[in-house]
């Protein structure tokens, strides 16, 4: 080969090289800047609670990363973007003062293999689950959070004779299932048991403490008749509210005290 023919093809190889530097750089460019915008969004996602929306927009992040052209290592940098957010995130929550810590969500050691590790795929896998689960403890927390609303709504307005579950879904905006089943899974009761226990224990009060009759404290509690007080505190109690009544009169008859009694 001449110098000329050489002197050619080498010309030739930089040009296809300075094309192909100028294209990364470009792709880079729109890359960065798509980035840039759906982090942001993320983060802006993730402050307001909208946990839909950041979820679908973090898998739209994912999804770029992954079709991106880009060198792994490249990509490996803008993943440890992502998982700046979730650090942003995990730090802006509320815990609680017992049971679990922060640690608990991100660990020291899975932080410690996203940076060794070369594997995108894996680093990607390891940020998504560690996104579920402070998703999902964020999700309790929510939930807990609403369903003591609920309990001191039910402590407020056991004595409305229409107090159900159905009213307490509509006053809350939420699905009766949902309440129902998170309520018993918060606190070991349905809601309708904890509107009869509440009822029951004023009751309870009322028949020891006031002279009045049955039929006045059933419609105080919130039951429309004295059948419907009696045989709900018949099966709690095991006797009828005019028996309980007179045991605890025969009580205090004795001298005995409250205290005693428990």
């Amino acid at each position: 080969m001449n110098s000329s023919m050489r002197a050619q093809l080498e010309s030739q190889s930089m040009d296809v090289s300075m094309q192909d530097s100028e294209k990364m750089i470009e792709e880079f460019e729109v890359f960065t800047n798509e980035r840039i915008q759906k982090q942001f969004q993320i983060v802006k996602q993730l402050i307001e609670g909208d946990l839909e929306s950041a979820d679908q927009s973090i898998s739209e992040l994912l999804g770029l990363i992954q079709r991106s052209l880009l060198p792994n290592h490249v990509k490996k940098q803008v993943v440890y973007g992502f998982l700046d957010i979730l650090m942003f995130k995990i730090q802006h929550l509320s815990l609680p003062k017992e049971g679990i810590r922060k640690e608990d969500l991100l660990s020291f050691s899975e932080i410690n293999n996203m940076l060794t590790t070369n594997d995108f795929l894996e680093i990607e896998n390891m940020l998504l689950v560690i996104y579920r689960r402070i998703i999902e403890f964020e999700n309790h927390l929510k939930n807990s959070s609403k369903m003591k609303e609920v309990l001191n709504y039910i402590d407020t307005n056991y004595r409305d004779p229409e107090l159900s579950l159905n009213s307490i879904a509509q006053n809350f905006e939420l699905n009766h299932t949902y309440v129902s089943n998170t309520f018993k899974k918060e606190f070991g009761y349905n809601i309708l048991e904890l509107i009869q226990i509440r009822r029951i224990t004023e009751a309870k009060y009322l028949l020891e403490n006031t002279k009045l009759s049955v039929s006045e404290i059933a419609y105080k509690v919130g039951y429309y008749s004295y059948r419907t007080l009696s045989n709900i505190f018949k099966r709690l109690e095991k006797m009828t509210p005019t028996e309980f009544r007179e045991l605890k009169e025969n009580y205090k008859s004795n001298g005995l005290t409250r205290q005693s009694l428990e």
